[in-house]
């Protein structure tokens, strides 16, 4: 039982002690509310408690309700004349009869188990029709109150959706997270590693249970580390940083990786995650293309020292430049698998919390994240492909963003962050945190 279960359960047992205020009620069979009399100010506060509690609340008197609150109206939409027929009353909140059989055998084992020291609860979740149609999770609570029984509803609804939907985040994390082909470690400020991915685990060559008894300093040069320790308290207030470094395994192997860090708060706590993308491949070609580009300026400069060796020097131009369209063509195999990384990263960001759009300013292309749509209510068949998302900015912000957006074209500035309005599908506008810059 959690804290919260056990304030509950706590309340309802001392509702007993409330024997005066339900002892002392006058209920009016002929009237459409809740008529009770309080004879002092004691009993006036305990109802007050009832009829105002967040939590809605109903007493039950031979099987049949006598009062319900004002939140149990509220949630539900059955007042106290919803009971007149208790029988047609269980067939429209329990439409199913075995699960109302259910419901019911449930609902009076609890009264005939109740005695005058304690209530009865279980953490157990039934489905209730409302009046409107409307299907709620609820959690019952019993208590003896002199000779009628208080039943409270505990209305988990919105706390099981939560929590299905928090579920189905972390899934979605847990398969972004492992499925990378990139190097994810997260780590405390100390340097403590408290997350690695199956990429890291394979290419570093730590087992699952080792990689969190590693220092930075054992998968990197110490001089480095220090370096990367500054940069942690560099990024802790701008948000991320990229550079290049080289990752040392198990074995001893360096690894040259681009680093993707960034600082991110768990649980209150700093931590950074730093997404490590192997550039062995590009590495390799940089280095060829600057051994060919040295060979090339050979070749040039004994061709101009003497005319004796031009036509020898024209062959060997002639090969070097065949070694340097292999080298390009390896370029190109090399930026379609950036591409591809591209668009992993792409799903990372639409299982995240930020809507994206990604102008592509040489193909005048746009593409718009699922979560663009979602949080501005379209769907991407609303998008026609001369959708012009400057159409939807409220007019009081339009030109302040076209006059930062021609700056950072222009090269004055380096980034864009403001809060503007964007028009809904609805036609209502929402303020959204607007964040720009240009990349490669």
């Amino acid at each position: 039982m959690n804290k919260h279960n056990e304030q509950i359960y706590n309340f309802i047992n001392r509702v007993g002690s409330f024997s005066k205020l339900i002892k002392s009620s006058q209920i009016n069979p002929e009237t459409e509310t809740n008529n009770i009399n309080i004879s002092n100010e004691n009993d006036d506060f305990y109802k007050n408690i009832l009829e105002y509690s967040p939590i809605p609340i109903a007493i039950f008197k031979n099987n049949s309700p006598i009062y319900v609150n004002a939140k149990f109206i509220l949630t539900f939409g059955y007042d106290l004349n919803s009971f007149s027929q208790i029988d047609k009353w269980w067939q429209l909140a329990f439409p199913e009869p075995s699960y109302r059989k259910q419901v019911k055998d449930y609902f009076n084992f609890s009264i005939n188990n109740l005695n005058s020291d304690n209530a009865v609860y279980e953490h157990k979740i039934w489905m209730i029709r409302c009046n409107n149609g409307d299907i709620r999770e609820i959690e019952l609570m019993f208590a003896p109150a002199d000779q009628n029984i208080l039943v409270m509803c505990k209305d988990v609804t919105e706390l099981n959706k939560s929590r299905s939907m928090l579920k189905e985040a972390n899934e979605k994390w847990e398969m972004l997270f492992n499925k990378s082909l990139d190097i994810i470690l997260i780590n405390e400020k100390n340097g403590n590693f408290i997350h690695a991915n199956n990429s890291a685990i394979e290419k570093l060559g730590y087992s699952g249970d080792e990689i969190f008894n590693v220092k930075p300093t054992d998968i990197s040069n110490e001089d480095e580390y220090f370096s990367f320790s500054d940069i942690q308290n560099a990024i802790t207030d701008q948000g991320g940083i990229i550079f290049e470094t080289d990752l040392i395994s198990k074995q001893g192997i360096k690894l040259p990786v681009e680093v993707n860090l960034h600082a991110i708060f768990i649980k209150g706590k700093i931590t950074f995650i730093s997404i490590c993308r192997d550039i062995t491949v590009r590495k390799k070609v940089e280095k060829e293309r600057e051994e060919l580009i040295e060979e090339l300026k050979s070749a040039i400069q004994r061709t101009e020292n003497s005319r004796h060796q031009a036509e020898d020097a024209y062959a060997e131009i002639r090969y070097v430049n065949k070694r340097m369209e292999k080298a390009h063509s390896e370029l190109e195999m090399l930026y379609d698998k950036l591409q591809k990384s591209e668009e992993r990263m792409k799903l990372a960001f639409d299982a995240a919390n930020d809507g994206l759009l990604d102008y592509n300013i040489e193909k005048d292309e746009i593409y718009f994240s699922p979560k663009f749509y979602s949080m501005l209510e379209y769907t991407d068949e609303d998008i026609a492909k001369d959708f012009n998302w400057l159409d939807i900015i409220h007019p009081a912000d339009k030109k302040k963003i076209q006059r930062k957006l021609k700056k950072m074209y222009s090269g004055n500035i380096s980034n864009i962050e403001m809060e503007i309005r964007l028009k809904t599908k609805s036609g209502k506008y929402k303020w959204i945190l607007h964040k720009s810059k240009i990349t490669a």
